[in-house]
């Protein structure tokens, strides 16, 4: 007969075994990338986390970084706003080679406005195509040249990568360049911030980084990030499941 200890040990030993290998079978699923997506499955991740049925680390740290981790291996969902190619070729101005969009999937989930801004004692209520176009390359450099006050410009922008600077950057400037001395800032919330803080600041940002501190423009042309989900290859097991409940928490 096996002694009764022996059997709660053998019993405890087995119970901690299947613990051990229940821990080891478990993956995070990791989704980096743009901020306004970031923050939307970030208010939705009790949720998502159960329907997928796994863990998720949801991390806001730009689209061109998100697609940069999900390449490095560091990430392996990219929460991707703005155009794919022109985020990639952002982030690989500053990282040469870093992103490639070989063997990328895209799936669509949504799309945000994106908002020109400036600080509130600028007082501009509008803003036509061309001026603003003049405004974000520093061909204009005060705003009384659009109907605001005597005040210089000051363009602060996100980090390479950031959509809502390509979105912009595509349909407003076709791709020539922003102004070069442009303050720049890791992510559009800390773009916002300083915008709201330095008279005569002005930015572009996706709608989840406005804040209420800051003043929004209205655009002749309205301007749209659209958000998608980006992985390598088709997406598989508990990445396709992430993907699968996280795609239509993105839609408004």
């Amino acid at each position: 007969m096996i002694p009764k200890s022996l059997s709660l040990l053998s019993l405890a030993g087995a119970m901690a075994f299947a613990l051990a290998a229940t821990t080891a079978g478990a993956q995070t699923v990791r989704l980096h990338g743009g901020t306004g997506p970031a923050k939307a499955l970030l208010a939705r991740q009790v949720a998502l986390e159960k329907q997928a049925g796994v863990s998720v680390e949801i991390v806001g740290n730009g689209a061109g970084h998100g697609l940069a981790d999900l390449a490095k291996g560091e990430a392996d969902i990219a929460l991707l706003a703005g155009p794919l190619e022109g985020v990639a070729a952002d982030i690989n101005l500053d990282q040469p080679g870093v992103v490639s969009t070989a063997g990328l999937v895209v799936t669509p989930a949504n799309s945000a406005p994106a908002i020109f801004c400036t600080h509130p004692g600028v007082g501009l209520k509008s803003i036509g195509d061309a001026q603003l176009r003049d405004v974000l390359s520093g061909k204009i450099t005060n705003w009384k040249d659009v109907g605001g006050p005597d005040l210089p410009i000051k363009l602060v922008l996100a980090t390479r990568g950031d959509g809502a600077r390509v979105t912009f950057q595509t349909q407003f400037l076709q791709g020539a360049p922003y102004l070069a001395t442009a303050i720049v800032r890791a992510t559009g919330k800390d773009v916002t911030a300083i915008v709201a803080k330095l008279p005569g600041a002005c930015a572009v940002v996706g709608k989840y980084n406005l804040t209420g501190e800051v003043a929004s423009v209205s655009l002749e042309s309205p301007c749209v990030i659209t958000w998608a989900l980006v992985t390598k290859g088709i997406p598989a097991g508990d990445i396709k499941k992430v993907v699968e409940a996280a795609t239509p928490m993105l839609k408004p």
